[in-house]
């Protein structure tokens, strides 16, 4: 057996968990029902448009700490085709399956990233992830609109 932290176990089978809960999960109790609400409306819009995943996991700061969020998230996005947020209180992060990795290049997540952490230094993660999640819907409309016209 492979020696792997605890807490990067306890994240991993977190995100694996969220797909049988539906592909916004709240642990960390940040978003209003009303925002989830909206995030899976407009999450199932994405998948019927697009045919892409986005999954929205919150965790308790104590969870993430101590964990290589990216590590986690970079094996479940191999299985997923499309974007991960992951937030807590005191971090977020912004994934990308390899399969967008064309279009959700580091210099595209860095800027979504910048956009949404304004609003999370705030503590308004109900707008960070509402923006964050309309930007990847605008930048997979205009891949698509630009895939057409070739």
């Amino acid at each position: 057996f492979f020696f792997v932290d605890m807490h990067l176990w306890l994240l991993l089978l977190l995100l694996l968990h969220t797909l049988s809960e539906g592909l916004v999960t709240d642990r960390a109790d940040l978003l209003s029902k009303t925002t989830i609400s909206r995030l899976d409306d407009s999450i199932a819009r994405i998948q019927r448009t697009y045919g892409r995943d986005v999954l929205v996991l919150t965790l308790p700061s104590s969870v993430v700490n101590g964990t290589n969020a990216r590590d986690v998230a970079h094996r479940y996005a191999g299985s997923l085709s499309g974007v991960i947020f992951l937030m807590s209180d005191k971090g977020l992060w912004l994934f990308a399956s390899k399969g967008l990795s064309m279009v959700f290049t580091d210099a595209v997540k860095r800027q979504i990233w910048e956009r949404m952490i304004e609003y999370c230094r705030k503590g308004e993660f109900d707008s960070a992830v509402l923006l964050g999640l309309s930007e990847v819907q605008d930048k997979l409309a205009t891949t698509r609109t630009t895939r057409t016209r070739r």
